[in-house]
């Protein structure tokens, strides 16, 4: 009895050692989401697939790190769970190495001594300056030993940042460690603010002390100047500078989304940098003032447009708040008899002031100049327009997201819009899908369309949605500008309970948010019926499907993480569009078609709504150049592969025998759906490694001799020569 009871003690001992996290009943651990940035010298780096690593959320999925030849690393009490190690070779695998296999040993990622002591001497491209919290602290092993990142085991939310730098400065200067923007004595990612109204934002270094009992401490390090705009990273935003509690004091104009971050900042002793940079999302919601509810009343029972009247208000009470309008203050009104189009009612409020005569004459006199001798044969007035548009678009002066007009001239030859179309971009920002698939019609159908189809060319053809009032006035005055008169172009959050539309549209192009969440349960139940989720790139989708009549085509732009997303919302809608209709085509974009505004991964989408399925199989192509160059400048160059794009995806009966290492390919349906509806193109494409032939040992040792030897005789000369 006493050797059964001594047996069931050491159980009991032996079992308490191990985390009570790995035997929670029902509960899996191998796979969590956690927060990764990466710094270089105080700034955040950029991956390969063009996302800046500040504070993104990444899924980490054990695996046995034996594939990697890392097996004496794996943490025996760990279970299943990933560590920090699982997300470093993630990380570098998907933002350092596009997607490739690391290989350790190299200069993404070389390690040398034990388990618990491992010490990387290289990553990311860089030497041992590096340094990791984990949770905004220094994570500890045990006394004052630093955990390694093979002993550090993930927990869903868990935040890790990294910073590496070019000395050792970061190490034991005063000012060293990790920047944060606090929320009270703690370090936070996000902030609430209302518009109009200050908010103090405040910004503190965390420090190790790992002799000290209180751990991290989170210090203020000398002043630093705090940046804030609407696009994170933004070269116009605008700056405050922190006092001597690290505080500073922003006022946001205006509702929205915005952010706020500061660069790591210079040594106490040194000039070199020696803390990493912060970040943190900021929630804008409108203010507090409202507007009284009056009530407009005319001197006139029927105005026609411009026509002058006297307007009187009053209150919610009936009482006069502008009684007696004084000598000017008529307003022109419009006639609701009138047809009431897109462009009266977005430029209704529009103002357009030009200062004197003499600017006016020099517009109309340049305008005119530029018709006759180099506009005359095309349409100036659309051309001018477009032009402008692209300038706001690239001086990030309306802050939206604007589809270059060759890929949207692309996506709309990959669809061939007929005048009997009816086409619709639900989040159409300035209209240029609507413009491009006009002026494709014109081209190739004008000569040839009836009265019939001029009238529904002229507006029915063409609808647009978007939420943003000043979007609308400037889709108007594109679509007017092409001759399309009365387009449907309506303020409607397109994914919410707003938008009733059902099967209504032949043909949808569009390139829609991506990144945003929207308000649950403001989204339509059937929307969510299709992918249960808040994403924006998802639900617009699911809204396509919906909005689309069968048979009817659409052609749309999606980030990278729709074709390979893991949660339960990116595999449902990859799945509708693969099991229930017919996705045609998967043409994978390079990351620097959006520069100089933004450079993340995209992909065209291309599909037909059949509701009975209809896929076989999907043509993928790997778009490497669509003939400007991708770096911020996009200047003209000669490769282009648009145009090969085009001819290929109408003739695809001539694509079917194309290997896997050649730029396009079709891949079975059967094989996506074994992959778990995986579209992204590099699940599929086969790399062709070419041998590379060296020379023998032998022979180099030979050539070494004798550059040696010749050495030596133009050696010789030389002391000859210098009477040596």
């Amino acid at each position: 009895m006493k050797k059964f009871l001594a047996l069931l003690l050491a159980l009991v001992m032996v079992l308490s050692l191990i985390p009570t996290l790995a035997f929670a009943a029902g509960e899996d651990y191998s796979k969590v989401t956690v927060y990764f940035s990466l710094s270089d010298n105080g700034k955040y780096k950029n991956g390969t697939s063009g996302k800046t690593l500040a504070y993104v959320p990444v899924t980490v999925e054990y695996f046995d790190l034996d594939d990697y030849g890392l097996g004496k690393y794996t943490r025996a009490d760990a279970g299943e769970q990933p560590t920090v190690l699982h997300l470093f070779i993630k990380m570098l695998e998907q933002e350092y190495l596009n997607s490739g296999k690391l290989t350790v040993g190299g200069d993404a990622l070389t390690v040398s001594g034990g388990a618990g002591s491992m010490y990387m001497t290289q990553f990311w491209g860089h030497d041992q300056n590096l340094t990791y919290y984990v949770n905004h602290v220094y994570p500890i092993m045990s006394g004052s030993t630093g955990a390694t990142a093979d002993w550090i085991i993930l927990k869903d939310g868990d935040v890790v940042d990294v910073a590496m730098f070019d000395d050792w400065s970061f190490w034991g200067d005063a000012y060293a460690g990790f920047q944060y923007f606090m929320d009270g004595d703690a370090p936070t990612h996000s902030y609430t603010a209302t518009a109009g109204e200050a908010k103090t934002i405040t910004c503190k270094t965390a420090q190790t002390n790992m002799m000290s009992p209180s751990g991290t401490q989170y210090n203020v390090c000398g002043t630093q100047t705090v940046y804030y705009g609407k696009t994170l990273f933004a070269s116009d935003a605008q700056s405050v500078t922190t006092d001597s509690s690290g505080a500073a004091s922003i006022t946001f104009p205006e509702a929205g989304d915005w952010y706020v971050w500061a660069n790591g900042a210079k040594g106490k002793s040194t000039n070199n940098v020696v803390s990493s940079p912060a970040y943190a999302a900021v929630t804008v919601e409108a203010g507090g003032v409202t507007t009284p509810k009056l009530t407009l009343t005319t001197d006139k029972e029927s105005v026609i447009w411009n026509e002058k009247v006297t307007v009187t208000a009053t209150n919610e009470k009936g009482e006069p708040v502008w009684p007696d309008a004084p000598a000017g203050d008529t307003q022109a009104v419009q006639d609701d008899s009138q047809e009431n189009t897109a462009f009266a009612r977005y430029m209704s409020d529009a103002m357009f002031l030009i200062p004197t005569p003499q600017v006016l004459q020099k517009i109309i006199t340049g305008l005119d100049d530029l018709y006759e001798h180099d506009l005359s044969e095309q349409d100036m007035q659309g051309d001018l327009y477009e032009y402008m548009l692209g300038k706001l678009a690239t001086a990030g002066q309306n802050g939206q997201f604007r589809t270059p007009k060759h890929i949207r001239e692309m996506m709309v030859e990959l669809l061939k819009p007929t005048p009997d179309d009816t086409i619709c971009d639900p989040a159409c920002g300035t209209a240029g899908f609507l413009v491009s698939s006009s002026e494709y019609i014109r081209k190739n159908y004008e000569d040839t369309m009836t009265t019939e189809q001029w009238e529904h060319f002229a507006g029915p053809a063409f609808t647009g949605f978007d939420t943003d009032r000043t979007m609308l006035r400037i889709s108007a005055m594109n679509l007017m500008l092409h001759s399309i008169s009365n387009p449907d172009v309506d303020y409607k959050d397109s994914v919410s309970k707003q938008n009733e539309i059902s099967e209504k549209f032949t043909m949808i192009l569009a390139n829609p948010p991506f990144k945003g969440t929207v308000d649950a349960e403001s989204i339509h139940d059937n929307l969510k019926a299709v992918t249960n989720t808040k994403k924006t790139e998802l639900l617009f989708l699911a809204l396509f499907l919906r909005m689309l009549k069968k048979g009817g085509q659409c052609t749309c732009i999606v980030p990278d993480g729709v074709l390979f997303g893991s949660s339960k919302a990116h595999k449902a809608i990859r799945q509708e569009l693969v099991e229930n209709h017919q996705l045609r085509a998967v043409i994978s974009m390079p990351s620097g078609v959006f520069k100089p505004y933004a450079g993340v991964s995209t992909a065209v989408l291309v599909f037909t709504k059949t509701g009975a399925g209809g896929t076989d199989k999907v043509w993928f192509y790997d778009m490497k150049a669509d003939g400007f160059s991708l770096d911020d400048k996009r200047s003209e160059i000669s490769e282009n592969d648009i145009p090969d794009i085009i001819t290929r995806f109408h003739n695809l009966e001539a694509e079917t025998g194309r290997e896997r290492t050649e730029q396009s390919f079709f891949v079975p349906k059967q094989e996506i759906v074994d992959n778990g509806y995986d579209l992204s193109i590099n699940k599929y494409k086969k790399v062709e490694y070419v041998p590379v032939e060296y020379l023998s040992t032998q022979e180099i040792l030979t050539n070494l001799r004798e550059l040696e030897m010749q050495i030596g005789q133009e050696m010789d000369e030389l002391e000859k020569l210098l009477g040596l």
